[in-house]
């Protein structure tokens, strides 16, 4: 079963045992669910470490998870979701907020459920987040207005400050009495201080200055480089300036280091390496030039269709696409601070390289706002190309007057065939999605034969099946035969290649052929696990009218109302 919630040693924690135990009654106790109890207290005073303690005194649920936000972070709640409903088995995630939260309620409907939020900001925040039922432990990151029990933690008692203290340095009394009375009881202060004075008796009056000061000049660096334009709470080790003096702020307790080459950042410490000193021109060049190199060398060889448009940096090793998903967003955050920057093209030809990324996951919010920067560039041809990708991300989220008007605009900015069928393409599949299909049609004939001058066999076989979506079976089903060689390597299309099929096969009346091309399809689909093509099979299946239409309707009815398209699902017979 899913457990997410990260470990916490019980010497980070300290005092406070009525309240732990106030607590665990709480949890314990019978009544409405999902409980929720939420943690209270300045900065650094131990909420997270009450939380995660309590978590592991409880016994076994069925699912233990546990989720970080940052109240900087555009989006953070969205990529909370994201990230639970994939620990939960789901893939892909659906792009719209309402989906991700009536998919997370419903996978933890019965179950017994566990979950640490840490660090929210706001109560729509931790609504967004609730479980069907069980246990919710928010820390707060500021005050909450949210119908739950609270749960005050103060900072500790002189005796209690002492305590801790000890636990990492054995100092001069008066030394200690000192670092208390300016600690003001924040343990994350105490421990920070507990490091210092383990390696030197010097100590100033401001603890993080302190320990800032205490570095070596590449490890400050490092430390200033934390709150960059273009970085969030988690980041890696290798885009920072100097990285290989990074260990040193583990070592002094500024940061935590969650996996291997990253770090993950308090609000507190990112707060004061604002403030300590303005960060280097060179760390800001060096954490864009870092993220995007990373991204071109994603697509190396798997991009061909990006190539004209950017030459790969030398030098960079190919990356695993799984990074784009843990970097997402100081990728995004990078991207932005480069468009405010003045970087235009880097910008325009940024979203070129994360285009099969944001289609394949249908990350449509990161799509648009970072294409919307891209159409900035002076490059005609850039501006087309994004244009339509707008275009689609419109698309994909039912926003058809937007889609249709992007693609348009593409097609208008299109300076040679390519970019002309791209955007016949889209502005195609847009009309086809609002139902006007007399105007789809010559758009799409348009498409194919421009698709068939370019004699590009990807781009022909695309064209050969959108175009046959809007003809009659005959020549659809010699369009469909003429693409499917071509998606021999490609099974997403090729599976959407038989959908079509069997429903030019029904149009025709060949139902036993039709169904059989369905089944395939359906196949397909669940073993490539693309929930809502599968569930546009389920709904051609009903259309055949057999004895298994009501149930073919329904389960696609689910699907689509799981992912957040309820105005599919209510076109579905009942």
């Amino acid at each position: 079963m899913p457990n997410r919630i990260p470990p916490c040693q019980p010497d980070h924690f300290t005092n406070h045992d009525r309240l732990r135990q106030d607590l665990l009654d709480f949890a314990r106790s019978t009544g409405a669910e999902p409980k929720i109890a939420v943690l209270t207290g300045p900065s650094g005073v131990g909420k997270t470490a009450l939380a995660l303690l309590t978590a592991q005194a409880l016994p076994e649920p069925d699912i233990r998870l546990y989720t970080e936000l940052d109240a900087e972070a555009p989006g953070a709640v969205a990529e909370a979701l994201a990230e639970l409903l994939t620990e939960l088995g789901m893939a892909p995630v659906p792009d719209r907020m309402s989906a991700r939260v009536r998919a997370f309620r419903a996978r933890t409907e019965g179950r017994s459920v566990l979950l640490v939020i840490d660090g929210a900001s706001t109560a729509a925040q931790v609504r967004a987040l609730l479980p069907a039922e069980g246990l919710v432990l928010v820390t707060e990151a500021r005050p909450l207005s949210v119908e739950a029990r609270s749960f005050p933690l103060p900072p500790l008692d002189a005796d209690a400050a002492r305590t801790l203290l000890a636990r990492y340095a054995g100092a001069e009394p008066d030394l200690v009495e000192q670092v208390v009375e300016l600690a003001e009881g924040v343990p994350l202060l105490l421990r920070i201080a507990g490091a210092l004075l383990a390696r030197r008796p010097a100590f100033a009056a401001d603890i993080l200055t302190t320990a800032y000061q205490s570095l070596s000049e590449p490890a400050q660096r490092c430390y200033r480089a934390l709150a960059l334009p273009g970085t969030t709470a988690e980041i890696s080790v290798d885009a920072l300036p100097d990285a290989h003096a990074a260990p040193a702020l583990v070592a002094a307790r500024l940061v935590d280091e969650p996996a291997e080459g990253r770090f993950r950042t308090s609000e507190l410490v990112r707060r004061h390496a604002r403030a300590v000193a303005p960060p280097d021109a060179d760390a800001v060049t060096r954490l864009r030039e870092h993220y995007f190199a990373r991204t071109a060398a994603t697509y190396r060889g798997r991009w061909p269709q990006a190539e004209p448009w950017f030459t790969a940096p030398a030098g960079t090793e190919s990356v695993d696409p799984d990074w784009l998903d843990v970097e997402r967003d100081n990728i995004r955050a990078a991207l932005e601070h480069a468009f405010v920057s003045g970087e235009r093209e880097l910008v325009a030809t940024w979203c070129v390289l994360l285009w099969p990324y944001y289609e394949h996951g249908k990350h449509t919010a990161d799509l648009l706002a970072t294409h919307e920067l891209g159409v900035h560039t002076e490059n005609r041809a850039l501006r087309s190309l994004l244009r339509t990708r707008i275009g689609f991300g419109h698309l994909f989220n039912g926003d058809l007057d937007q889609a249709i008007a992007a693609c348009e605009q593409a097609l208008e900015l299109a300076t040679d065939q390519r970019l002309t069928a791209t955007a016949l393409e889209g502005l195609g599949l847009a009309l086809l999605a609002a139902d006007q299909d007399d105007r789809a049609r010559p758009v799409l004939r348009r498409n194919l034969d421009l698709a068939r001058d370019l004699a590009e066999p990807r781009r022909l076989a695309l064209a050969c099946l959108h175009d046959a979506k809007v003809e009659p079976p005959k020549v659809a089903l010699a369009l469909l035969a003429e693409a499917a060689p071509i998606f021999a390597t490609d099974p997403v299309n090729l599976a959407k290649t038989n959908l079509w099929r069997g429903r030019k096969l029904a149009e025709q009346g060949d139902v036993k052929s039709a169904r059989e091309a369905l089944d395939t399809a359906l196949a397909e689909l669940t073993a490539l696990r693309r929930p809502f093509d599968r569930a546009e099979v389920l709904v051609a299946l009903g259309d055949l009218h057999t004895e298994s239409a009501a149930d073919h309707y329904a389960q696609a009815r689910a699907v689509f109302e799981e992912w957040g398209f309820s105005q599919r699902a209510a076109q579905l017979p009942r």
